[in-house]
């Protein structure tokens, strides 16, 4: 499984039991869920001015508002959902990186 894929998971099982999730974890899964949108929508050349920067605004001021203590778990684990729903259509648009073993480009042999 990639990593995207299991940061995706990770996700989902923390939404599932956010009643059980200290603040520094949601605040790390936020975070991470941000870094991570933002950083896939840059490899794949979307602008930050495109809608699914919503998503990542959101996260934004879910993040500072459960800092100040003003989100309920319900809000917190769909912001979760949907940051794991995002980097899952994403990674779907990656281009896919092809790994040539070196001894491929000199014809099979290394001579």
């Amino acid at each position: 499984m990639s990593l995207l894929v299991d940061f995706a998971a990770e996700l989902v099982r923390a939404a599932n039991r956010v009643d059980q999730l200290d603040s520094k974890e949601t605040r790390r899964l936020l975070n991470q869920a941000m870094k991570t949108i933002r950083n896939m929508r840059e490899q794949i050349g979307i602008s930050e001015s495109q809608t699914a920067a919503e998503v990542v605004i959101e996260l934004q001021t879910i993040a500072v508002a459960f800092g100040w203590g003003k989100r309920t778990d319900s809000e917190i684990a769909s912001a979760l959902l949907k940051a794991a729903d995002m980097i899952r259509d994403l990674k779907g648009r990656l281009p896919s990186i092809e790994i040539v073993h070196p001894l491929a480009k000199m014809g099979g042999d290394g001579i």
